[in-house]
């Protein structure tokens, strides 16, 4: 059968779909059985991205100065960016709290942010404003008690991860059997 793009629908089981599902919730259980574990992989996944993205910056500055002159500061993002990886990898409490902190501060940003949107939807319902508004002075005063809190915060993420994975594990499972 074809669809409305020309190509042929295939139905019948994803078995793809339903082990990504499958591992997902599996990974998400075990997120909540071991959160001090889990912030320890947070800690290292985000100690190495950091170095990786540390060596692009410093590949990038190596390119850069050879077109446009001293592109310095994607040197010193590069060192900046592997000095936090190492520091990270070697320190995984300060790991774990400088991500509560990263955490927070996107929380607090993503408030001021729905703030100013608000603010720009006053004119067009009264209602949906007064709502919004609400809501984004709500998501401040959780971010500054994040920030006030990091270990709050970080439990929070891992705890949000967790869930994440188990409720869009299920939704992968059930598509898996949808398409047939």
């Amino acid at each position: 059968m074809f669809n409305v793009y020309g190509y042929e629908e295939h139905r019948g089981f994803n078995w793809g779909t339903f082990i990504s599902g499958v591992l997902m919730v599996i990974v998400g259980l075990l997120v909540l059985r071991h959160p001090d574990k889990s912030l320890h992989a947070f800690v290292l996944l985000f100690g190495i991205i950091s170095i990786g993205q540390g060596i692009a910056w410093i590949a990038a500055f190596v390119g850069l100065h050879r077109t446009f002159g001293r592109a310095w500061t994607t040197l010193v993002s590069g060192i900046i960016d592997i000095l936090v990886g190492v520091m990270f990898l070697a320190d995984y409490e300060v790991g774990g709290i400088t991500l509560g902190i990263l955490f927070s501060v996107w929380f607090l940003i993503d408030s001021i942010t729905g703030l100013v949107v608000s603010w720009s939807l006053r004119g067009l319902s009264t209602p949906f404003f007064i709502f919004d508004l609400l809501m984004s002075i709500f998501g401040l005063i959780i971010a500054f008690m994040l920030l006030l809190h990091p270990v709050v915060a970080i439990a929070s993420l891992i705890y949000l991860v967790a869930f994440w994975l188990i409720v869009f594990g299920v939704r992968q499972i059930i598509l898996a059997w949808a398409r047939r």
